[in-house]
Order: structure tokens, then C-alpha cells, then sequence
């Protein structure tokens, strides 16, 4: 396997999961490795000060061009059951990741990562995203994810500012 790059050329997604996930295995889904990430409690919520490297999937959802020198790649992130299965039970929904590229010369670099900026969905997903300007210079991701149990049927939308230093809720 050749060495991960230290730089993208474009902005491209599958040219920035490289040089955000260096040394991954690629899959038909996305890529495979040990992003930091934390538990999930029984209430359905990231546990406090439980992040440790854990096995997932991650995809590439969404690429933002923030500024000329700044963009940000969004992904889905699904953990791996032990026989390297993604959890995507009716209980399980995915982490949102960001990644803030920052152009050098030629290229773009890595700047800033976050793993896991937030928990939400269902079946290892959290649902159809869309990036909207909501003023002419801020930007905003809208999750939008649903299900259906026992005869009940509902709906969410969650949204976080896109902020050239990272993601900020805005809305759950």
C-alpha cells in the first residue's frame, strides 16, 4: 500500500479521504479505520469522556468550500461490530464528522478534525443532508431523518453552522 498523501489537489471527495483518513482500507461504502469516537449511553446520547479509536465506516456526505483557503469535508460515520459488520439496528444511527481543509500553496491540507460532532438517526444513518447559505456568509447542514415503531411514525430535523474552525449546533 502506497503512502497516504499529505495533500489534495482538488477538493474532490475522493481525493480529501485520503489525506483525512491516511492508511484506510477503501470499500464499496466508504473507509474503514479507527476514528475516536465516543460510547453511546443507554438514552441514546455520546457517554462523557468515553472517545477512544473505535472501528467504523466512514463516508464522504457533503463538501463546502468555506472561503478561497478554507473547506470542509462532512461524513457519516458508522461503527463496526466485531466481526467488522456496520451497527445499523433499528436503534443505531451514524456520527457526523468534519474535517477543515485549508489550501497551501497548490493544495489542500488537513487543519482540523472532528470525529464526532454529533449522534443521530437510524439504521446506521443520520438521513438525507443539505447545505443552505442562511446569510451571505454563513453556511448551515440540515439532517433530516425519520422512523416508524410500534404504530408510530415521527420525523427530525437537526442542523449545525459551518464555521471555518469547525461545526457548531444550531438546531436539534
Amino acid at each position: 500500500q502506497s503512502a497516504a498523501p499529505a495533500r489534495s489537489a482538488s477538493l474532490r471527495r475522493q481525493d480529501l479521504m485520503p489525506v483525512a483518513f491516511p492508511g484506510w482500507q477503501d470499500t464499496d461504502t466508504g473507509r474503514v479505520g479507527q476514528p475516536v469516537l465516543p460510547d453511546i449511553g443507554n438514552e441514546g446520547r455520546p457517554v462523557a469522556d468515553s472517545a477512544r479509536p473505535t472501528a467504523a465506516r466512514v463516508t464522504a456526505r457533503e463538501v463546502v468550500r468555506l472561503s478561497d483557503s478554507r473547506a470542509m469535508l462532512l461524513t457519516e460515520t458508522v461503527p463496526l461490530d466485531n466481526q467488522g459488520q456496520p451497527l445499523d439496528a433499528h436503534v443505531s444511527g451514524a456520527w457526523l464528522g468534519a474535517y477543515v481543509f485549508e489550501r497551501q500553496g497548490e493544495g489542500w491540507v488537513l487543519a482540523q478534525r472532528q470525529d464526532a460532532v454529533d449522534y443521530l438517526g437510524f439504521m446506521g444513518s443520520f438521513g438525507e443532508t443539505a447545505v443552505h447559505r442562511a446569510a451571505p456568509t454563513r453556511l448551515v447542514l440540515s439532517a433530516t431523518y425519520g422512523s416508524c415503531w410500534q404504530g408510530h411514525c415521527a420525523s427530525w430535523l437537526s442542523a449545525w453552522e459551518l464555521q471555518p474552525g469547525g461545526v457548531r449546533p444550531v438546531l436539534d
